[in-house]
């Protein structure tokens, strides 16, 4: 696994903030992609950029440091705060549930992760494990890019660059 710090502004971006039980996720995620997606057509914008999740509030060293029942609970009882988005190359107005947002520069630890979505905790693992030798820290946001879409890939085919914030 490459694992490497690059510096990346995402730029405008619209988006669809959520706070939900993990399990909820692939409903709620493909229902919000849906959504930005038919608001982009209907806006007369297209985004070749894939689209993405970014997660705030996270403690990436409690939640790789957690064993199994840890993470069962979590699955059952914590809710994440994400937003569903994607990249577009002009300001956009939004629409209800839909926000135009700006995702400035920032130092991320970014590494691809390929296989299935709910193994992707194994490559932020790895992610921390690698942060802890180079003695980064790690901020509470992280940014899953998603590369091929589910509806059409094997699990096995999935790619998603994962990348964590790196605390200036």
């Amino acid at each position: 696994m490459d694992i490497e710090i690059v510096e990346a502004e995402i730029g405008k971006v619209v988006e669809i903030e959520e706070t939900i039980h993990m399990w909820q996720m692939p409903f709620v995620m493909g229902k919000d992609y849906d959504q930005l997606y038919t608001y982009l057509k209907s806006a007369d914008c297209e985004s070749d950029e894939a689209p993405y999740a970014r997660y705030v509030g996270i403690d990436i060293a409690a939640e790789t440091s957690q064993g199994f029942f840890g993470m069962l609970i979590d699955m059952i009882f914590k809710k994440w705060h994400f937003f569903a988005g994607v990249p577009v190359a002009k300001e956009l107005e939004g629409e209800k549930r839909i926000k135009p947002a700006f995702v400035e520069k920032q130092k991320y630890i970014q590494t691809m992760h390929k296989g299935p979505y709910h193994k992707v905790g194994e490559t932020y693992k790895a992610i921390y494990k690698w942060s802890q030798e180079q003695q980064l820290e790690l901020g509470d946001q992280s940014i899953e890019f998603y590369l091929n879409d589910p509806r059409e890939t094997e699990k096995k085919d999935l790619e998603t660059r994962v990348m964590v914030q790196v605390k200036p």
